[in-house]
């Protein structure tokens, strides 16, 4: 199997340069004072009441909250740059042309972003292994969440590289991708909220919440949030979250629906993204003669 040539040298480059030891040492950093924060909650009162080991979902709770806090800003900075800084160093023109299509160009510079997320994760491993010793998470849920992360870390990274071909220089198209992230992940969010809480008291108002179901808008299905929220629900009940409107709401078909919607957006935006790669722009796959 012929490896993506842009994908090998960003294995062998990319994750040699000090930069990102240093990405990879504070996101492990910040991860494990998250980790030692829940874990000091979690014993906060074992003196008077003694461990209770079921509060250890807690510290999964919060690990997977931090990680996927972090990967928001990571993947957008890591692929904001992928194009521009291409562009940036002058490099950009001979990397067109040579016998790569624009659309394998834009899939390397994807996929070495999931590589280097992929090793962020393998990196806090040790971090969940205090997990396993108190049965606070499963390995089974572990690869599920990691799975997640790798999902959206193709999905946002595909925001990011779109990013990156519209705009020339790299503090524009990072800044862009970080406020469009922000915006579906928690701009939707509060509109979906609040949309989703007045039709909530108009029921309770008309004395018709027995009839009464959440149909979310339908940006929110683009929302990586759905997913999560859903995965953690699963893995910790619904304890953090609230319970009297998730229980009108059918997870199973929010979740597959959310992954659907988002997988047609990634091959939109990467579909984009080679289309304005393009120098010609006629077709997205350059055709060789």
């Amino acid at each position: 199997m012929k490896i993506n040539p842009i994908l090998k040298n960003e294995s062998k480059v990319g994750v040699r340069t000090f930069r990102f030891n240093l990405m990879v040492m504070l996101y492990v950093g910040i991860l494990s004072i998250v980790a030692m924060w829940a874990y000091f909650i979690i014993n906060s009162d074992k003196y008077g009441m003694g461990i209770d080991l079921s509060k250890f979902t807690i510290l999964s709770f919060a690990l997977a909250c931090g990680q996927a806090v972090l990967l928001m800003f990571i993947v957008p900075v890591l692929t904001a740059t992928s194009i521009t800084g291409e562009r940036e160093r002058q490099t950009l023109d001979i990397l067109l042309s040579t016998n790569l299509s624009p659309m394998k160009i834009v899939l390397g510079k994807l996929m070495s972003t999931v590589t280097k997320v992929a090793l962020l994760i393998i990196s806090t491993m040790p971090i969940y292994a205090i997990n396993f010793l108190v049965g606070g998470t499963s390995f089974k849920e572990l690869i599920i969440l990691t799975l997640f992360f790798i999902s959206t870390t193709i999905y946002v990274g595909s925001i990011g590289i779109f990013m990156s071909t519209v705009f020339k220089s790299s503090k524009s198209s990072t800044v862009a991708s970080i406020l469009t992230v922000l915006f579906i992940v928690i701009g939707t969010i509060i509109i979906g909220f609040v949309v989703i809480s007045r039709d909530y008291y108009d029921a309770l108002s008309n004395n018709t919440i027995s009839t009464f179901t959440i149909n979310l808008p339908f940006w929110l299905y683009i929302n990586p949030t759905i997913e999560f929220i859903y995965i953690l629900i699963k893995q910790n009940g619904i304890l953090y979250f609230a319970p009297d409107l998730i229980n009108y709401m059918n997870l199973n078909k929010i979740f597959v629906i959310s992954l659907i919607n988002q997988g047609i957006v990634t091959l939109l935006l990467i579909l984009l993204s080679a289309w304005r790669l393009n120098p010609v722009r006629k077709s997205i796959i350059k055709v060789r003669r």
